[in-house]
């Protein structure tokens, strides 16, 4: 996933033998990465769920309820079965993360084993893999399908919001496709149900203004926790739907321009005879989008790194017919952080910094592995960037650095200066030698100094070296 404008700012300076202190001074401000907020204020609604051991909280519109009682009463209905999606908010009340998430109810056959689902707004596709777990509606079996999103999602969400009509896929065993478009009347109970899909987006986009979403800049942490969590990495893919459905002589639908299991017919049959002459697919070109034909097509986007529709689309094709079909690259590395020397053998870099009841380690147990302020009546103020131990000894955090973060000249708060360890999985406060992790600043300051408007600066020390770090 990409990370959404963070400036790498570097603390940079060098113990030296010659009396007196070296000061340094940041030249930009560090930025806010969240807004501080409550998520109390969501108790309002009546889906809101909280759970005090972990600070997991959850809220989604309260129409939500009555349209998954209208889904299950309508399932029975429709042999090809009936969907409803909505937007769902779920967060940390402990490390402040926010994580908006779509979710996609199937009652039916078709969408068995999905590993992902498609959205077309407008002239545009966006694909998404989805975590799938089998749960219970109103006494009903269906399946729930959870796509999270980041920054990109988010914007996707807002087109969502201010289009008219909206085309979803979910790609299972087969292909299931509905149109979310409100009407003055419906053709059928189904149609009213996918319609409500729509309405579930004005409350919570508006909840997602006022918990500050256009400053939250954790989306990394909230993709690696995700991850962790669920073994699904968050992302997304964005594809133009053009008008011409026909791409090397296969027939592509023309709401999504994809060939998708279920399919039949010449074109099912001239992709499974490239597939075989790959040797992706073996016997005879049957015709039918089948369960071979749909595991093919995943391997080769999992080969690729695309997202495992098992639906074929026009890149795709061209890549398959262009004989280009290799491991792909991937996502492009990021870029390598301007290291500057920090007592010897230590680099730094820091990133950003937000406030919150608690940190956690990116990969932990969120009830386990953090660091938490010591009462409800204080935060704490976070940092985080990178550390290198560049030496052939340990580097120990706890003595060798030190760090105040200050409020408006006046009052001093002591900061405590930790790694992360076991690839993200706790915390630490020493470096083995020519290693690199993440590095977490933390001070507990009282709860009512984000919203004062004072003016923070931070000061990390090693022996007689000062860096100074105003925050924006």
């Amino acid at each position: 996933m990409k990370r959404l404008g963070y400036l790498f700012l570097i603390l940079a300076f060098t113990l030296t033998t010659f009396a007196g202190t070296a000061a340094f001074s940041a030249e930009e401000p560090l930025p806010p990465a969240a807004a501080a907020f409550d998520c109390a204020r969501l108790e309002k609604y009546a889906t809101y769920q909280y759970d005090p051991s972990s600070g997991d909280w959850r809220v989604c519109a309260n129409e939500v309820v009555s349209a998954l009682e209208l889904l299950a009463d309508q399932a029975g209905r429709f042999t090809d079965g009936v969907s409803y999606f909505y937007l769902e908010i779920t967060g940390n009340a402990f490390t402040g993360l926010i994580t908006p998430v779509l979710n996609v109810y199937y009652i039916g056959r078709l969408a068995n084993n999905a590993a992902a689902v498609s959205f077309r707004i407008e002239t545009r596709r966006y694909d998404f893999p989805v975590t799938v777990e089998s749960v219970s509606v109103n006494g009903r079996a269906a399946s729930l399908m959870r796509a999270p999103m980041d920054g990109d999602g988010l914007n996707m969400l807002r087109r969502m919001d201010a289009s008219q009509s909206v085309y979803m896929r979910i790609h299972g065993d087969e292909a299931y496709s509905c149109l979310a478009k409100p009407a003055s009347s419906y053709k059928s109970a189904r149609e009213q149900v996918e319609a409500l899909s729509l309405a579930s987006l004005p409350p919570m986009l508006r909840e997602l203004n006022e918990l500050g979403i256009d400053r939250y800049q954790l989306w990394d942490l909230n993709d690696t926790r995700w991850t962790h969590l669920t073994g699904v990495a968050p992302r997304m893919e964005l594809a133009s739907i053009e008008a011409a459905a026909t791409q090397r002589g296969i027939e592509l639908d023309a709401n999504f321009n994809m060939l998708s299991p279920g399919a039949k017919g010449k074109s099912v049959a001239a992709l499974q005879e490239r597939l075989a002459a790959l040797h992706y697919l073996t016997g005879k070109a049957d015709g039918t989008y089948g369960s071979s034909t749909r595991t093919a097509i995943r391997n080769i986007q999992k080969l690729i790194g695309d997202i495992p529709t098992g639906s074929v689309d026009r890149a795709l094709l061209n890549r398959l017919f262009a004989g280009t079909i290799e491991p792909g690259a991937g996502e492009a590395a990021p870029a390598e952080p301007d290291w500057k020397a920090l007592s010897g053998d230590a680099l730094l870099t820091l990133d950003r910094y937000w406030f919150a009841s608690s940190v956690t380690a990116s990969r932990g147990d969120i009830s386990l592995a953090r660091r938490s302020a010591s009462n409800q009546d204080n935060v704490l103020i976070v940092f985080d960037g990178k550390v290198k131990n560049r030496g052939l000894q340990p580097l120990d955090l706890t003595w060798r650095l030190s760090g105040t973060i200050a409020y408006d000249g006046q009052y001093e708060f002591p900061c405590t200066l930790v790694c992360e360890r076991d690839e993200g999985l706790g915390f630490g406060d020493s470096l083995i030698p020519l290693a690199q992790s993440r590095l977490v600043i933390y001070a507990e300051i009282p709860r009512g100094l984000p919203e004062s408007g004072g003016v923070w600066v931070l000061t990390l020390k090693a022996g007689d070296g000062e860096l100074t770090y105003p925050l924006g």
